[in-house]
């Protein structure tokens, strides 16, 4: 029987990453998947990557994101201004997404206005400790300081708090990220979908 105010979560498929944050480098790498339109707010990453590199001396944080879209050029030209070419790639459309969750360290996530973001569910199967800004319908997805970190969307300064918090912190990715899997397990996964 139908009843009001429930709410049924978007199905995702499963995802096992073989990825334990094992690399030997002392690089972090950030991933977003996301078009490349203003609500998706990929400036503030870029802002946030800036705050990083100047204020912070932290030279070995860097940020890849997929998809494309009307902002490429804008979001391309900022790269340019901010001279963090060597720091973010802008990858366009990707078919390789599993593959690329399992590369990063960090999943960013900094859209202000998310239906649901299937990219971040997929991301918390894949194991990513993930930042996410605190709007739309991110926070019923994210539980902050649990599964990753929800910040304010237009601050920077928060994002790059955030992400240096984590990059600086092993264990926590670790933990954060298994968090993540057993809530995308209970609440995200087809199975789950399709009994509710």
């Amino acid at each position: 029987s139908y009843k009001e105010g429930i709410v049924i979560y978007n199905g995702t498929r499963d995802y096992l990453s073989n990825n334990c944050f094992s690399r030997d480098s002392d690089k972090i790498f950030l991933f977003d998947t996301a078009a490349l339109s203003k609500i998706k707010n990929i400036k503030i990453l870029i802002e946030a990557l800036f705050i990083l590199k100047t204020t912070h001396k932290r030279d070995n944080i860097f940020l890849s994101v997929a998809g494309d879209g009307p902002e490429r050029e804008c979001l391309e030209l900022l790269i340019q201004k901010y001279g963090l070419e060597k720091h973010i790639s802008l990858l366009g459309y990707q078919s390789n997404i599993r593959e690329l969750l399992d590369k990063c360290d960090i999943f960013v996530h900094p859209c202000y206005v998310e239906g649901f973001g299937i990219a971040v569910a997929e991301a918390m199967f894949a194991r990513k400790p993930i930042v996410a800004s605190n709007a739309g319908a991110l926070p019923e997805l994210i539980k902050d300081k649990e599964t990753g970190f929800l910040v304010n969307p237009h601050d920077p300064f928060s994002w790059a708090e955030a992400i240096l918090l984590l990059a600086d912190n092993a264990s926590l990715r670790l933990k954060l990220g298994a968090n993540a899997r057993k809530v995308a397990e209970s609440k995200f996964s087809v199975l789950s979908f399709v009994k509710q």
